[in-house]
């Protein structure tokens, strides 16, 4: 799979905020971030979407989505996954009407998927195993697309929301998914211990996208901690799990990061 999105494209100096407007009004430089990951040799290029759950109704939902799934498409990308993250806030202090609009844009935007013909969909950087279900649960009602659901975890090992990998694996398997997995968790002996311990709790295929740690400002600009060698080492572990079937990145990696990733994986 490939790496983060978001941080490529501000990279290139887009500064509007949420960053999946760029697929409208920065197209060129979309286009170069999802050529770069093509170029890598990733075999599934994510959509730039991932905050579009946050959009107040479908017609904007669909202007985003359908904008990105069509210049992947024309760059003939392998294979397309529909990115969608959580909602605004705290699941657990919505109201019962805002669970309700919650639920109605997961269930837009399986519909979108379905109407663009992606690959696959990717619920990614799950918070709340409550809202997750949720999710899940609308979009499998509405659309065939396979689905994987990878989850970002505490220092602790633990979702946000307070529940262990036993837990959100056990009802990951109970509700149908493709696959699951880890993502925008910072590449470390944690990680790879955690993976491990997925790895054991599940049938189901896993993805793991790390991310390389909080940014930090330095005179050069913003500089991520984890250097080159200390992911490549972590990824090289994690590669050789033998459930482990998709390998990518989150917030810091690069097309380039991308490119010597599948040269390690394949030597």
């Amino acid at each position: 799979m490939d790496g983060a999105k978001g941080t490529e494209i501000s990279s290139r100096g887009y500064t509007k905020y949420p960053i999946d407007y760029a697929s409208i009004d920065a197209v060129e430089i979309v286009e170069q971030v999802h050529q770069s990951y093509i170029d890598s040799g990733v075999d599934v290029i994510t959509t730039n979407t991932f905050r579009v759950t946050s959009f107040p109704d479908k017609s904007k939902m669909k202007d985003v989505i359908c904008a990105d799934c069509s210049l992947i498409r024309n760059l003939n990308a392998p294979n397309i996954a529909l990115s969608i993250g959580p909602g605004d806030g705290d699941f657990s202090d919505l109201t019962s009407r805002q669970r309700k609009e919650l639920k109605q844009k997961y269930k837009w935007q399986a519909e979108l998927a379905t109407d663009c013909q992606v690959d696959m969909i990717l619920l990614e950087t799950v918070c709340s195993l409550d809202e997750a279900v949720m999710a899940i649960e609308e979009i499998l009602s509405i659309t065939s697309i396979p689905l994987c659901v990878t989850c970002t975890l505490t220092e602790k090992s633990t979702m946000l929301s307070g529940e262990t990998l036993d837990q959100f694996s056990e009802k990951m398997e109970s509700l149908g998914v493709f696959a699951i997995g880890l993502n925008c968790i910072p590449i470390s002996k944690l990680l790879l211990n955690n993976v491990k311990e997925l790895a054991k709790k599940t049938s189901l295929p896993l993805i793991i996208q790390p991310n390389l740690g909080m940014p930090e400002q330095t005179k050069n600009g913003s500089e991520y901690p984890v250097k080159e060698k200390e992911f490549f080492e972590t990824m090289q572990a994690i590669s050789e799990i033998n459930q482990v079937k998709f390998l990518g990145g989150c917030c810091g990696t690069t097309p380039k990061l991308m490119t010597k990733l599948i040269e390690l994986k394949v030597k």
